[in-house]
């Protein structure tokens, strides 16, 4: 069950960069600048099961965003488990998405998990 939850968030948190930043381009167009946050609210037959936020940014050919997600409610008291992720890069010829790190951390109370990724 504790395996479960940490790849519970790992799988949410690294699940809305991409699509993300994909919505944070789409809104605010490739050579522009511009904010996205989103806020979401997890449920299985009205019960709570999760909360998670975006924020993103675009500054010209730069990007930031930065994701959290954790679970509430029942699920949420017995496995603690949430997780957070970063990434930032900039942008490329053709819109193309290159990375300058990226770093998620994922826990359920016992286990913690952390990746980081950087690039000259």
């Amino acid at each position: 069950m504790s395996r479960g939850c940490v790849r519970f968030a790992d799988t949410v948190v690294a699940g809305m960069v991409l699509p993300g930043l994909a919505a944070l381009l789409t809104l605010t167009g490739a050579a522009s600048a511009g904010d996205v946050q989103v806020r979401y609210g997890i449920s299985l037959a009205g019960l709570s099961l999760g909360k998670a936020s975006l924020s993103g940014k675009l500054n010209g050919a730069d990007y930031s965003m930065d994701v959290a997600a954790s679970l509430t409610g029942v699920v949420g008291a017995v496995s603690k488990g949430r997780g957070a992720a970063t990434a930032r890069g900039g942008l490329g010829q053709g819109g193309a998405v290159l990375t300058n790190g990226f770093s998620l951390s994922a826990t359920n109370g016992k286990d913690n998990r952390t990746i980081q990724m950087a690039a000259a």
